[in-house]
């Protein structure tokens, strides 16, 4: 039998506003602008692999600071690692602790 994951959701308003632009970066994972800005939206299923004390009920990630979090724990082609790791050293410091010490936040 041969599953296949469900669409992704394909959002048409965003917390800053109306869709603009829509792109599908991963199953699950999609990146949208707006007239005023943008960021990422998550299915349920890859929200849960957001660190419980850093994510977002919604799925909606902004893209400047936020959208590390997405980049690190639903990794995605494109990425810039070393950006990554230095928004959440600045941005969540203690979380950054826990991947320089190599352990795994809990979901």
């Amino acid at each position: 039998m041969n599953e296949t994951a469900p669409p992704t959701p394909r959002p048409v308003d965003s917390p800053w506003g109306p869709v603009v632009h829509l792109e599908d970066v991963m199953p699950g994972v999609v990146f949208v602008t707006t007239a005023r800005h943008g960021g990422y939206h998550l299915t349920a299923a890859m929200n849960a692999r957001i660190p419980a004390e850093v994510r977002q009920d919604s799925g909606w990630y902004e893209q400047d600071i936020q959208g590390a979090l997405c980049a690190q724990f639903c990794p995605f082609e494109g990425a810039d690692e070393h950006h990554v790791m230095l928004v959440i050293e600045t941005q969540y410091p203690q979380l950054y602790a826990q991947l320089v010490r190599g352990e795994r936040p809990s979901p």
